[in-house]
C-alpha cells in the first residue's frame, strides 16, 4: 500500500521496483520468428527496456539491431522486411471472406514461420547449443512451433500478443470469451449483438479454435523433427504460458473479464512525441482548417487502390478545406488534387498529435489506432482485414469514429463520412475522453509489460495466476454434467410427481365409482321397497 502510494506521488519510479525487490538481473530469450513489421513495433520498445535495465536480452527474430546495444544480443533469422512492408493489394484482400483468410494465414504459420523458420541455419544452431536462460519470450501468433524450445529448456514463459487474445490465445489460459458478448477479435463485431450477430461470433469462434487445434497437430510433427519426438503436443505446452502480455485496452476495446495472467499493455509501443521535420511542421502548422492524415499501415500499399477507388479518394479531398496528408509509397502522383501531400512515410503518431491534425483516416490496425486513441483524435476506419473490421466495430461503438466499408467507397460516401466526423463535435469529445482514459494508468505500459517478465523470471513461472478453470474439461467448465445431473433429477421428480398423482387419481376414481354404486344399489333398494 506504501508502494502504490510513492509509485502516486511520483517518489518512487516503478522502473526501479524490481531492482529494489531483488536486484536480480536476467538472462532472457525472445523468439520472435514471425516476419510482420506492425507487430515487431509493438515488442521492440520491450525489449530495449529489459536490456536497459540491465537484463541480458537475446533476440531471435527479422528485424536486427542497426546500432548495437548494451546486453542486447540479435540472432537474425535474414527474412526479407520488404515483402511484408507495404506488400499487400488492398481489393485482393478487401474481397477475401475472415473464414478463407485465416487458413491463409494460419498456413503461413505453418510454411513461412514453422517449416521454413526452424531449418533456419541460426536457429539450428540456437537448438543444438547448451546457453542456459532464465525465461523465454515467445509470439502468440499464427504457429506455435518455436513453442518446442519451452520442451527443450523446461523454462517459464511469457506470451506476446499484438492484438487483443484471440480465440485460441483465450483458450490456453483459460480466458473467459463468452461470445454473448465477447466480440472473436477476428470477426468484426461490436459487443451489442443482436440474435444473428451472437450466432455469427460464436460460430466463427468455435470454428476458429477447431481450425487452430487441426493446424496445431500438423505443426507439432513438424516441431518433433527439431525437438525429439518425445515433445509432447504444442498445445499442452502453450497451455503452460505463465502471463500473457495483450496489446489492448478498455479505452478502445472494450471491458471484459481478464483472468490474473492476462495484462493488457495497449499503448506499449507509444514514444514520447517528437518534433516533427520543418518542413512538415509548416506545412502542417500553415492549414488555416487543419489537416486530415490518412495512412493505411505498414502492410497494406496504398498504391494498390484501384483506379476508382484512388478517383473516389482524391475527388474527395479536393472538396475539402482542410489540407491532407497521405500516407503513398509509390512515385506516380498523377491527379492528387493541390491540397493533398503525398508521403512514402512519415512519424505518425507525431502527425496524428500535432493540434492541427483533425481526423486520421485508417485501416484500423491496432497500432494505428491505440495511437489514435492516445493523442485524442476521431477517426474514420476503413477496416479491411484481419482485427480491422472488429476495431473499428468497437470505435464506431463507442462514438470514436465513423467506418466505411471498402467496397461502399465512391466520392459520394467518402465526403459524407467525411463530413460527419469532421463536423460532428460528438467524436472530437469522445476522442478527448478516451485519450484521457487510456493515459490514466498507474503504471506505464512499457513498465508494466517488463515488470510482469521479470516477474515471472523472478518467480521461475507463476502458477499461482492461473484460474483453477486451467486444464479443466470442458464439459467440468461449462458445468455440463451438473446441468445434466439438475436436468435428470428434476425430469425424475415430475415424473414421480406424475406417477404419485395418477396412483392417487386412480385410487381416488375407484373410491368414487366404488361410492356411486353402492348409493345407487341403496337407491334400487329404497324403491323397490
Amino acid at each position: 500500500m506504501i508502494l502504490r502510494l510513492l509509485i502516486l506521488l511520483g517518489v518512487v519510479n516503478v522502473r526501479d521496483i524490481s531492482v529494489t525487490c531483488s536486484g536480480q538481473r536476467f538472462k532472457i530469450l525472445a523468439l520472435l520468428p514471425h516476419y510482420g513489421k506492425s507487430h515487431w513495433t509493438v515488442f521492440e520498445p520491450v525489449l530495449e527496456e529489459l536490456a536497459r535495465r540491465g537484463n541480458n536480452v537475446t533476440v531471435l527474430g527479422h528485424f536486427p539491431r542497426e546500432i548495437p546495444m548494451d546486453n542486447y544480443h540479435d540472432i537474425t533469422m535474414h527474412e526479407s522486411v520488404n515483402r511484408t512492408v507495404n506488400s499487400k493489394d488492398i481489393d485482393a484482400f478487401s474481397s477475401r471472406s475472415y473464414v478463407s483468410l485465416m487458413m491463409d494465414f494460419v498456413r503461413d504459420g505453418d510454411e513461412s514461420v514453422c517449416r521454413k523458420g526452424l531449418r533456419h541455419p541460426n536457429v539450428q544452431k540456437l537448438i543444438k547449443s547448451d546457453e542456459k536462460f532464465d525465461i523465454l519470450i515467445t509470439e502468440i501468433f499464427n504457429t506455435d512451433c518455436f513453442l518446442g524450445f519451452v520442451h527443450k529448456t523446461q523454462l517459464p514463459f511469457v506470451g506476446l500478443r499484438a492484438a487483443p487474445p484471440s480465440p485460441w490465445t483465450n483458450e490456453r489460459i483459460a480466458n473467459p470469451d463468452n461470445p454473448s458478448y465477447v466480440p472473436n477479435s477476428l470477426a468484426g463485431k461490436s459487443t451489442r449483438m443482436n440474435f444473428f450477430d451472437r450466432l455469427e461470433n460464436f460460430s466463427l469462434t468455435l470454428w476458429y479454435k477447431i481450425f487452430y487445434r487441426y493446424h496445431d497437430g500438423i505443426c507439432t510433427e513438424i516441431a518433433r523433427e527439431h525437438f525429439g519426438e518425445e515433445m509432447p503436443p504444442l498445445e499442452e505446452i502453450a497451455s503452460r504460458v505463465s502471463v500473457i502480455l495483450s496489446n489492448s485496452h478498455f479505452a478502445h476495446c472494450f471491458a471484459r473479464p481478464l483472468v490474473p495472467g492476462v495484462k493488457e499493455i495497449g499503448g506499449v509501443h507509444i514514444p514520447p512525441n517528437k518534433p516533427l521535420p520543418q518542413d512538415l511542421e509548416s506545412w502542417i502548422a500553415g492549414a488555416e482548417h487543419g489537416v486530415v492524415y490518412f495512412s493505411l499501415g505498414s502492410s497494406l500499399r496504398t498504391e494498390s487502390l484501384s483506379v476508382i477507388k484512388r478517383k473516389a479518394f482524391f475527388d474527395a479531398f479536393a472538396e475539402l478545406p482542410q489540407r491532407v496528408l497521405m500516407k503513398w509509397e509509390g512515385n506516380e502522383t498523377k491527379g492528387v488534387p493541390t491540397n493533398v501531400k503525398t508521403v512514402q512515410w512519415s512519424p505518425q503518431f507525431d502527425v496524428i498529435s500535432h493540434p492541427n491534425v483533425r481526423v486520421f483516416i485508417s485501416h484500423g490496425g491496432m497500432l494505428g489506432t491505440t495511437e489514435a486513441v492516445w493523442a485524442g483524435k476521431p477517426m474514420l476506419v476503413i477496416p479491411v482485414f484481419g482485427d480491422q473490421p472488429t476495431n473499428a466495430a468497437l470505435l464506431e461503438e463507442k462514438g470514436f469514429a465513423v467506418v466505411l466499408g471498402y467496397s461502399e467507397i465512391t466520392k459520394e460516401t467518402l465526403s459524407a463520412a467525411l463530413g460527419k466526423v469532421l463536423h460532428d463535435p460528438s467524436y472530437r469529445t469522445t476522442a478527448k475522453k478516451m485519450s484521457e482514459v487510456i493515459r490514466d494508468r498507474l503504471v506505464s505500459p512499457l513498465d508494466e509489460a517488463v515488470y510482469w517478465i521479470e516477474y515471472v523470471a523472478r518467480h521461475r513461472g507463476a502458477p499461482w495466476l492461473k484460474t483453477p478453470a486451467h486444464g479443466m474439461p470442458l464439459y467440468k467448465y461449462l458445468l455440463l454434467d451438473v446441468i445434466g445431473f439438475v436436468i435428470a433429477v428434476s425430469l425424475l421428480s415430475i415424473l414421480a410427481t406424475c406417477l404419485i398423482a395418477r396412483r392417487l387419481y386412480v385410487k381416488i376414481m375407484r373410491k368414487t365409482v366404488v361410492a356411486k354404486t353402492i348409493n345407487r344399489d341403496v337407491r334400487m333398494k329404497s324403491k323397490r321397497t
